[in-house]
């Protein structure tokens, strides 16, 4: 689970225009909040499986102190979002079997589709993309290393989606 510190000014930006910094950073830390209580509870119901929240750019804000245990909190590398994710998925592929990078916003995920996304995985796709409203992904699951889902893909844009999507198509894995 990707997240950042919940910082007035560097977090839900568009949410700020009509919430405030300070609005906007209290309603991040709530859907964060969340988000991470919902997979916690996922992963409980599912034995094997490990959750970690990956931090950006510490792992000592508080609010993240406390969401995440001891442990569960892990630091992103520095760089743009896909080398990020990149860094994460690489490393976690040489640990586990499959993988699922979620986006610590994604208000709209739920343990149904994480237990689609985990069917899918068991059943054979290599792969599994679970697209927002805004053009971006809320989920992207995998069991192989595909070093083209993070490059040149327009970050924070609206066709986050289907560049990774195209990606994932192009590498025959989706």
């Amino acid at each position: 689970l990707f997240a950042k510190a919940p910082l007035p000014g560097q977090v839900k930006t568009r949410l700020a225009v009509t919430l405030g910094d300070e609005g906007a950073a209290e309603a991040y830390k709530q859907i964060l909040s969340d988000v991470w209580s919902l997979c916690a509870h996922w992963t409980m119901s599912h034995p094997g499986s490990h959750l970690d929240l990956w931090c950006d750019p510490t792992l000592d804000d508080p609010f993240l102190r406390d969401l995440a245990p001891d442990g569960h909190r892990q630091l992103q590398c520095t760089g743009d979002l896909g080398k990020r994710l990149a860094d994460t998925a690489q490393r976690q592929l040489a640990h586990f079997d499959a993988i699922v990078l979620l986006a610590g916003d994604a208000g709209s995920l739920s343990p149904q589709l994480l237990d689609q996304a985990l069917q899918r995985l068991e059943s054979g796709d290599e792969a599994v993309i679970a697209p927002t409203e805004d053009g971006g992904y809320l989920l992207l699951a995998m069991k192989k290393w595909v070093p083209e889902l993070f490059q040149n893909i327009p970050w924070g844009g609206a066709e986050v989606y289907n560049h990774t999507a195209l990606a994932l198509d192009h590498a025959g894995v989706l």
